[in-house]
């Protein structure tokens, strides 16, 4: 009887010992530590997150109120600059007009060039260039399809007097709070060039007017005179 018992005893105990073993070992699988200088615990996992986290954290900071206006300036005068060159380059291989291409050819290379200046500084930032706008997208659309004088008004209308419009005032208000000593410089220069190229289209545009003006007119006149 005592035999017996000392078994029943030794079972249990075996039990035990191998439930506690296993339930350690579980434990070590959800949290691993040292077992031992034979065993020792294996290093931590280093991912990209850990090695550039402190790094980013420490570069990051919270932008200027007067940052943020000039990173949408530059963003919004790339994307102006994009398309006032495409819209030229539209006008240059359907145009017949000598005037007109004369004006999309003055335009697109001075647009081409700021917009070339427009991607460094948004690069030096850590900026992607910008897609065109809806409205500029719909403009180019029109200027494909459209032929002739149709063609030449819409474009002398729209981009080459209105868009310019649009473009020198936002110049004009980026440079009169730009703080960046580059930008300002660059503004400063490019805002004369604005102005010109604006009255030049609006010259043309003038003379476009007068002369449709007068293709209208020419008709009642030969009728009051039979």
């Amino acid at each position: 009887m005592r035999s017996v018992s000392w078994c029943v005893v030794a079972a249990m105990a075996g039990a035990l010992w191998s439930a506690g073993a296993r339930a350690e070992t579980e434990a070590e699988y959800a949290s691993p530590r040292p077992s031992g200088a034979r065993s020792p615990a294996p290093a931590p996992r280093t991912t990209a997150r850990h090695v550039f986290a402190p790094s980013a954290a420490a570069s990051a900071r919270r932008l200027a109120p007067h940052e943020r206006e000039e990173r949408r300036f530059l963003r919004e005068a790339a994307a102006a600059s994009r398309f006032q060159a495409e819209a030229a380059r539209l006008v240059l291989a359907k145009s017949m007009d000598p005037g007109v291409r004369s004006l999309a050819a003055t335009l697109g290379s001075h647009h081409s060039a700021s917009g070339d200046d427009l991607l460094r500084m948004l690069h030096r930032r850590g900026m992607a260039a910008p897609m065109l706008e809806n409205s500029q997208r719909r403009t180019l659309t029109r200027l494909v399809r459209l032929q002739g004088a149709k063609l030449d008004r819409t474009y002398v209308a729209e981009v080459a007097v209105q868009a310019q419009q649009e473009t020198l005032a936002a110049y004009e208000k980026a440079g009169a709070g730009a703080q960046d000593p580059a930008l300002r410089q660059w503004l400063a220069q490019g805002v004369p060039a604005l102005r010109h190229h604006l009255a030049s289209a609006e010259r043309l545009a003038g003379a476009g007017a007068a002369r449709a003006a007068g293709h209208s007119a020419a008709p009642r006149t030969r009728q009051r005179v039979e």
